[in-house]
């Protein structure tokens, strides 16, 4: 019983980790963001706990964008994996989150199609939770891909 105590543990340290370094962002200084999202990441390692490792990647990914700008190779390297390991977890919320950070970075450099080709499966496997942020905002940026592929933007 004590162990299962100390995985509960484990697994709130590392959720407040990710929640810190999102309101760390807000803040600019992205050393404390880069040490809060490397301290979590150092859990999951330590621990072996993996739910939250697609997350912990996107934001990884998110910030090396910050860091070395949208062209950045490594915020798509980042990206991918958390798409990858969401999806093999079957995390449709992770998948979501991490899709839309990568059409973000896709969209940028006016590749729209693609980005467009990897987000819309997701959101239409989507049954409920049509009114959440992450939800809403991929649809929004849908809306701007398909306007991109028209030539609009």
């Amino acid at each position: 019983m004590e162990r299962r105590k100390n995985n509960a543990g484990v697994l709130v340290v590392r959720w407040l980790l990710i929640l810190q370094a999102g309101a760390q962002n807000w803040t600019g200084r992205i050393d404390l963001v880069l040490h809060s999202v490397d301290e979590a990441m150092g859990w999951v390692e330590q621990y072996g706990e993996r739910w939250q490792l697609a997350e912990i990647l996107r934001c990884k990914g998110d910030l090396a964008a910050r860091v070395e700008g949208s062209e950045s190779t490594d915020q798509g390297d980042w990206s991918r994996k958390a798409l990858e390991v969401s999806h093999g977890q079957a995390s449709l919320a992770f998948e979501l989150r991490a899709a839309t950070s990568l059409a973000h970075r896709w969209a940028d450099p006016g590749n729209c199609k693609d980005a467009h080709g990897l987000l819309t499966p997701i959101c239409k496997r989507f049954a409920e939770g049509f009114q959440t942020n992450d939800l809403e905002g991929a649809r929004t940026l849908l809306s701007t891909l398909s306007v991109g592929q028209q030539g609009g933007v």
